[in-house]
């Protein structure tokens, strides 16, 4: 039996981002049909829904591909000014919210055995759950065209939700029987565990961290052969939505991340089965609620957090409060009761998933700019404060430099090898001296965005930091986006780490699930 559903008030009361979201769902005149046998939406109501709000129209930027930062809007993207992130304490504004193809859903759903998407709830329908009782949370979007256009002095993007002439259908709209994907379902947030302990898109849980390239297909393979980790592909849509909707290269003047969040305080008063730690009161503004922590009993300055002592009283215990207390401040975790004593150190740690919630648009909890905090783009929660593998993308030095190679399906990635069909769409930027080097920009090979040039800077070209091996050592390396909470002004949506080994794991590594890297898109290039 199928059947419309309608937003309840209990979907209503979360936040105004969810009451937006209720309110698109409920004024669609092509509101989804949900299909009591198979228990989710019909896919064919999903894609009408979508389809009565195209707009067919072309929306593009350009940038320079030298030093210059900032790019100009063109064609129907020109009407349109750069969002201001929103807060939970402050409205921001987002001009591309419910706009062609910037439009996006929260939703529950799954990808099928053949790379399918299926959706079983919708934001605002009175099904939905961030929690995992409803399983995992996805952004749905739809399905672009894309052209992309490189010239002597520029490179221009451009994004259609319709068919157009010169377009070709983004990466990984097609299926790698080549199928089109009616739309796109991109995890909400950072890999988890669910209950079952399988990866997951679920809110309100410690990402799921010491892994590398090679675990994380183990792990992700558990739940299905179709699924992965981070794409290529969901990496490429992020960029190419910022790139659009705030037409600069740097990232960080919008999002910063939680990329300056580095402090390691010790224990000033001891503690005996409570769930508080007692730090300096002159470190106050380093918790922010909402925030992680890890515990340990070393009592060494400055340990390395993937130290076994480092974290083991607690890891990634979520603070609750804090208050002040004199000449300390005393921090609430949700975590059992713990013992500590003084002198153990305190360190900040990645953020649970969630941290954005109800968000209504573009944005961050308390400010975007902090560095201490993740962001939201799209409705795509990053920034945690670890890297993000991209599981289909890797480096290898036969000799020759580090190229960079897609894999052609994440099918084929297996622990421990590039795939040999494997194509290579770039190479590593910068001299052949290990250490960081800076792109001019970046162009999309096959569904990659590959850094292009160098002797840019923190503040030019693309402004975030790649790290290689030098060119005189060889084998083979893993692909970690975005940067972790040491790394400052390297990191950025555009940051790439490049010098791990594909078994490489340790705390700050993370990933994302995802169920669209089985593809079979080419590149969004004209």
């Amino acid at each position: 039996m199928a059947k419309t559903h309608i937003a309840s008030d209990e979907t209503l009361k979360e936040g105004l981002g969810d009451i937006a979201m209720s309110i698109q769902l409920l004024a669609n005149n092509k509101r989804p049909v949900f299909d009591d046998d198979s228990d989710r939406y019909t896919d064919a109501s999903v894609a009408a829904m979508i389809e009565s709000g195209c707009d067919g129209l072309t929306y593009g930027v350009e940038f320079s591909t030298g030093k210059t930062v900032e790019g100009t809007k063109l064609g129907e993207n020109a009407k349109y000014d750069a969002p201001t992130p929103y807060t939970f304490a402050k409205a921001g504004n987002d001009p591309y919210l419910g706009i062609g193809p910037f439009r996006y859903w929260e939703v529950n759903g799954f990808y099928d055995a053949v790379g399918k998407p299926h959706v079983t709830a919708i934001n605002g329908d009175g099904r939905f759950a961030r929690d995992g009782s409803n399983g995992d949370v996805w952004i749905m979007t739809p399905t672009l065209y894309m052209r992309e256009v490189e010239g002597e002095s520029t490179i221009q993007r451009w994004v259609s939700d319709s068919h157009t002439t010169g377009y070709t259908i983004e990466p990984d709209g097609l299926t790698d029987r080549k199928h089109r994907r009616q739309f796109i379902l991109r995890a909400k947030y950072p890999l988890v565990i669910d209950d079952a302990g399988n990866a997951a898109s679920i809110s309100k849980r410690p990402v799921k961290r010491f892994i590398s390239r090679d675990s994380v297909i183990t792990l992700t393979r558990k739940k299905g052969a179709q699924y992965s980790g981070k794409s290529r592909y969901d990496h490429m849509y992020v960029l190419w939505m910022f790139d659009l909707k705030y037409a600069t290269k740097n990232s960080q003047n919008v999002f910063a991340g939680c990329t300056a969040h580095t402090e390691q305080p010790a224990i000033t008063v001891a503690g005996e089965n409570v769930s508080t730690v007692t730090v300096a009161a002159s470190s106050v503004s380093a918790w922010p609620v909402g925030s992680s922590v890890m515990v340990g009993s070393v009592k060494t300055a400055s340990p390395d957090r993937g130290s076994s002592n480092a974290h083991d009283i607690v890891d990634a215990a979520r603070i609750v409060s804090k208050s002040i207390d004199g000449d300390n401040c005393v921090l609430t975790l949700d975590c059992g009761p713990i013992t500590t004593e003084v002198g153990m150190i305190v360190s900040t740690c990645p953020w649970h998933t969630g941290a954005c919630d109800g968000l209504a648009g573009d944005g961050s909890p308390t400010d975007p700019k902090s560095g201490r905090e993740p962001f939201t783009i799209q409705g795509i929660e990053l920034g945690h404060g670890m890297y993000e593998i991209v599981e289909d993308v890797a480096y290898k030095n036969d000799g020759g430099g580090w190229k960079v190679y897609a894999s052609k399906s994440t099918a084929d990635d297996k622990p421990g090898i590039i795939p040999a069909n494997a194509v290579v769409v770039g190479d590593l930027p910068g001299d052949a001296t290990e250490g960081w080097k800076y792109s001019l920009y970046d162009k999309t090979v096959n569904g990659t965005m590959v850094h292009v040039g160098s002797g840019a800077s923190q503040t030019t070209g693309t402004c975030d930091g790649v790290y290689k091996n030098a060119d005189t050592v060889t084998g083979t390396r893993e692909c970690l986006t975005i940067g972790y909470l040491r790394n400052w002004g390297n990191a950025g949506l555009r940051c790439v780490i490049g010098s791990g080994v594909l078994s490489s794991a340790w705390w700050s590594f993370g990933s994302r699930l995802s169920g669209d890297g089985q593809s079979g898109g080419e590149s969004a290039a004209a």
